[in-house]
Protein backbone atom coordinates (compact mmCIF):
# COMPACT_ATOMS: atom_id res chain seq x y z
CA UNK A 1 0.00 0.00 0.00
CA UNK A 2 0.96 3.25 -0.72
CA UNK A 3 2.08 6.32 1.44
CA UNK A 4 -0.48 7.87 -0.02
CA UNK A 5 -3.25 4.98 0.78
CA UNK A 6 -1.97 5.01 4.04
CA UNK A 7 -2.23 8.83 4.78
CA UNK A 8 -6.00 8.36 3.26
CA UNK A 9 -6.97 5.33 5.97
CA UNK A 10 -6.05 6.84 8.50
CA UNK A 11 -7.97 10.00 8.16
CA UNK A 12 -11.25 7.37 7.04
CA UNK A 13 -10.26 5.88 10.80
CA UNK A 14 -10.00 9.46 12.59
CA UNK A 15 -13.19 10.63 10.95
CA UNK A 16 -14.58 7.65 11.66
CA UNK A 17 -13.98 7.69 15.59
CA UNK A 18 -14.61 11.65 15.67
CA UNK A 19 -18.48 10.58 14.11
CA UNK A 20 -18.66 7.75 16.82
CA UNK A 21 -17.67 10.01 19.42
CA UNK A 22 -20.14 13.00 18.32
CA UNK A 23 -23.04 10.10 17.89
CA UNK A 24 -22.35 9.41 21.91
CA UNK A 25 -21.98 12.99 23.00
CA UNK A 26 -25.67 13.48 21.33
CA UNK A 27 -27.07 10.14 23.64
CA UNK A 28 -25.66 12.30 26.59
CA UNK A 29 -27.14 15.51 26.00
CA UNK A 30 -23.90 17.17 25.60
CA UNK A 31 -24.85 19.74 22.26
CA UNK A 32 -21.40 21.21 22.90
CA UNK A 33 -19.18 18.34 22.71
CA UNK A 34 -20.90 16.79 19.68
CA UNK A 35 -20.55 20.01 17.89
CA UNK A 36 -17.01 20.27 18.71
CA UNK A 37 -16.93 16.28 17.20
CA UNK A 38 -19.49 17.23 14.13
CA UNK A 39 -17.20 20.01 12.95
CA UNK A 40 -13.90 17.87 13.93
CA UNK A 41 -15.16 14.94 11.53
CA UNK A 42 -16.35 17.05 8.87
CA UNK A 43 -12.34 18.82 9.12
CA UNK A 44 -11.27 15.22 8.55
CA UNK A 45 -13.39 14.66 5.52
CA UNK A 46 -12.70 17.31 3.33
CA UNK A 47 -8.87 16.19 2.77
CA UNK A 48 -9.96 12.74 2.62
CA UNK A 49 -12.81 13.54 -0.11
CA UNK A 50 -10.09 15.46 -2.07
CA UNK A 51 -7.96 12.72 -1.91
CA UNK A 52 -9.89 10.35 -3.13
CA UNK A 53 -11.34 12.11 -5.93
CA UNK A 54 -7.11 12.82 -7.05
CA UNK A 55 -6.70 8.85 -6.60
CA UNK A 56 -9.85 8.33 -8.83
CA UNK A 57 -8.48 10.55 -11.34
CA UNK A 58 -4.82 8.89 -11.19
CA UNK A 59 -6.93 5.60 -12.01
CA UNK A 60 -7.35 6.77 -15.12
CA UNK A 61 -3.86 7.17 -15.85
CA UNK A 62 -1.51 4.12 -16.47
CA UNK A 63 1.76 3.45 -14.00
CA UNK A 64 5.08 3.86 -15.91
CA UNK A 65 7.78 2.42 -13.54
CA UNK A 66 10.30 1.56 -16.92
CA UNK A 67 9.62 1.24 -20.80
CA UNK A 68 6.75 -0.18 -21.37
CA UNK A 69 4.76 -1.33 -24.76
CA UNK A 70 1.38 0.83 -24.73
CA UNK A 71 0.16 0.15 -28.12
CA UNK A 72 1.04 -1.56 -31.78
CA UNK A 73 -0.48 -0.53 -35.01
CA UNK A 74 -0.84 -2.44 -38.25
CA UNK A 75 -1.74 -0.60 -41.34
CA UNK A 76 -3.53 -1.17 -44.46
CA UNK A 77 -3.56 1.00 -47.56
CA UNK A 78 -7.34 1.71 -48.35
CA UNK A 79 -6.81 3.96 -51.70
CA UNK A 80 -4.94 7.17 -52.33
CA UNK A 81 -3.77 8.39 -49.35
CA UNK A 82 -6.59 6.79 -47.17
CA UNK A 83 -5.61 3.61 -44.75
CA UNK A 84 -7.08 1.42 -42.25
CA UNK A 85 -4.95 1.10 -39.12
CA UNK A 86 -5.82 -1.06 -36.37
CA UNK A 87 -4.56 -0.26 -33.00
CA UNK A 88 -3.63 -3.12 -30.38
CA UNK A 89 -3.69 -1.33 -26.93
CA UNK A 90 -2.07 -2.43 -24.30
CA UNK A 91 -4.57 -1.73 -21.84
CA UNK A 92 -7.42 -3.05 -24.35
CA UNK A 93 -8.56 -7.14 -24.56
CA UNK A 94 -10.08 -6.12 -28.72
CA UNK A 95 -8.05 -4.38 -31.00
CA UNK A 96 -9.70 -1.22 -32.68
CA UNK A 97 -9.39 -0.20 -36.10
CA UNK A 98 -9.68 3.76 -37.24
CA UNK A 99 -9.47 5.55 -40.75
CA UNK A 100 -6.81 7.80 -41.64
CA UNK A 101 -5.58 9.62 -44.46
CA UNK A 102 -2.20 11.59 -44.55
CA UNK A 103 1.47 10.09 -45.10
CA UNK A 104 2.30 9.29 -41.47
CA UNK A 105 -0.28 8.51 -37.97
CA UNK A 106 0.40 10.18 -35.20
CA UNK A 107 0.26 8.90 -31.68
CA UNK A 108 -0.36 11.43 -28.76
CA UNK A 109 -0.12 10.54 -24.79
CA UNK A 110 -0.19 12.62 -21.72
CA UNK A 111 2.05 11.98 -19.63
CA UNK A 112 2.65 12.94 -15.79
CA UNK A 113 5.84 13.25 -13.40
CA UNK A 114 6.09 13.46 -10.15
CA UNK A 115 8.41 15.72 -7.96
CA UNK A 116 10.83 13.53 -5.60
CA UNK A 117 8.85 14.20 -2.90
CA UNK A 118 5.60 12.53 -4.66
CA UNK A 119 8.60 9.71 -5.74
CA UNK A 120 9.32 9.07 -2.12
CA UNK A 121 5.82 8.75 -1.59
CA UNK A 122 5.04 5.74 -3.66
CA UNK A 123 4.34 7.75 -7.17
CA UNK A 124 5.41 6.46 -10.42
CA UNK A 125 5.58 8.38 -13.68
CA UNK A 126 2.18 8.12 -15.82
CA UNK A 127 0.75 7.86 -18.72
CA UNK A 128 -2.81 8.40 -21.06
CA UNK A 129 -3.21 7.88 -24.80
CA UNK A 130 -5.15 10.52 -26.22
CA UNK A 131 -5.49 11.00 -29.64
CA UNK A 132 -4.40 8.62 -32.93
CA UNK A 133 -4.06 11.06 -36.06
CA UNK A 134 -3.05 11.14 -40.06
CA UNK A 135 -0.27 13.59 -40.93
CA UNK A 136 0.77 15.28 -43.75
CA UNK A 137 4.40 15.80 -44.56
CA UNK A 138 3.74 19.03 -46.46
CA UNK A 139 2.03 22.06 -44.59
CA UNK A 140 -0.15 23.66 -47.42
CA UNK A 141 -2.00 20.27 -47.88
CA UNK A 142 -2.28 19.79 -44.14
CA UNK A 143 -4.26 22.63 -44.18
CA UNK A 144 -6.15 21.97 -47.23
CA UNK A 145 -7.23 18.10 -46.48
CA UNK A 146 -10.27 17.28 -43.88
CA UNK A 147 -8.27 16.18 -40.74
CA UNK A 148 -8.57 12.42 -39.45
CA UNK A 149 -8.34 12.22 -35.87
CA UNK A 150 -9.16 9.79 -33.54
CA UNK A 151 -9.82 9.71 -29.34
CA UNK A 152 -8.97 7.48 -27.48
CA UNK A 153 -10.01 8.10 -24.12
CA UNK A 154 -13.13 6.93 -22.95
CA UNK A 155 -15.79 9.62 -22.77
CA UNK A 156 -17.23 7.94 -19.56
CA UNK A 157 -14.06 9.22 -18.23
CA UNK A 158 -14.24 12.74 -18.87
CA UNK A 159 -16.53 14.29 -15.99
CA UNK A 160 -13.92 12.65 -13.89
CA UNK A 161 -11.11 13.72 -15.51
CA UNK A 162 -12.05 17.37 -15.09
CA UNK A 163 -12.88 17.13 -10.98
CA UNK A 164 -9.96 15.32 -10.53
CA UNK A 165 -7.34 17.07 -12.96
CA UNK A 166 -8.63 20.82 -10.99
CA UNK A 167 -7.99 19.56 -8.00
CA UNK A 168 -4.63 18.26 -8.89
CA UNK A 169 -3.49 21.57 -9.42
CA UNK A 170 -3.58 22.53 -5.88
CA UNK A 171 -0.92 19.18 -4.53
CA UNK A 172 2.36 20.36 -4.63
CA UNK A 173 3.83 16.81 -5.50
CA UNK A 174 3.01 17.25 -9.57
CA UNK A 175 6.03 17.82 -11.23
CA UNK A 176 5.02 18.00 -14.90
CA UNK A 177 2.14 17.32 -16.87
CA UNK A 178 3.28 17.63 -20.79
CA UNK A 179 1.41 15.88 -24.18
CA UNK A 180 4.22 13.77 -25.83
CA UNK A 181 3.50 12.31 -29.44
CA UNK A 182 5.93 10.27 -31.82
CA UNK A 183 4.94 9.46 -35.73
CA UNK A 184 5.45 7.11 -38.61
CA UNK A 185 5.11 6.89 -42.60
CA UNK A 186 1.62 5.24 -42.91
CA UNK A 187 2.73 2.00 -45.40
CA UNK A 188 0.80 -0.88 -46.68
CA UNK A 189 1.57 -3.72 -44.30
CA UNK A 190 3.55 -1.88 -42.17
CA UNK A 191 3.24 -3.03 -38.26
CA UNK A 192 4.99 -0.68 -35.61
CA UNK A 193 5.11 -0.83 -31.79
CA UNK A 194 5.39 2.07 -29.47
CA UNK A 195 6.76 1.85 -26.06
CA UNK A 196 6.68 4.59 -23.67
CA UNK A 197 9.71 5.86 -21.10
CA UNK A 198 9.95 8.82 -18.99
CA UNK A 199 11.17 10.99 -21.42
CA UNK A 200 7.75 10.17 -23.87
CA UNK A 201 6.57 7.98 -26.62
CA UNK A 202 8.97 5.96 -28.61
CA UNK A 203 7.75 4.11 -32.17
CA UNK A 204 9.46 1.37 -33.81
CA UNK A 205 9.09 -1.03 -37.11
CA UNK A 206 8.45 -4.48 -36.37
CA UNK A 207 8.41 -5.66 -39.55
CA UNK A 208 10.14 -5.40 -43.06
CA UNK A 209 7.10 -3.15 -44.90
CA UNK A 210 7.50 -0.83 -41.77
CA UNK A 211 12.10 -0.76 -41.99
CA UNK A 212 11.47 -0.10 -45.25
CA UNK A 213 9.09 2.60 -45.22
CA UNK A 214 10.86 4.38 -42.17
CA UNK A 215 13.99 4.45 -43.97
CA UNK A 216 12.37 6.24 -46.69
CA UNK A 217 10.81 8.55 -44.64
CA UNK A 218 13.84 9.13 -43.27
CA UNK A 219 16.95 8.58 -45.12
Amino acid sequence: MSTIAWIAAALALAAVWQATTCVRCLRRRQPAAATLRAGSTLVLLAPLVALALVAAHLYTWHRLTAEETVAELAVAHVDGDRYRVTLTRADATEPASYPLRGDDWRLEARVLRWRSTGELLGLDTRYRLERLAGRYRDTERARREPASVHDLTAPSLRPLETVGAGLLRYFPLADARYGSATYLPLSDGARYRVSIGRDGLIARPVNDAAETAVARRFP
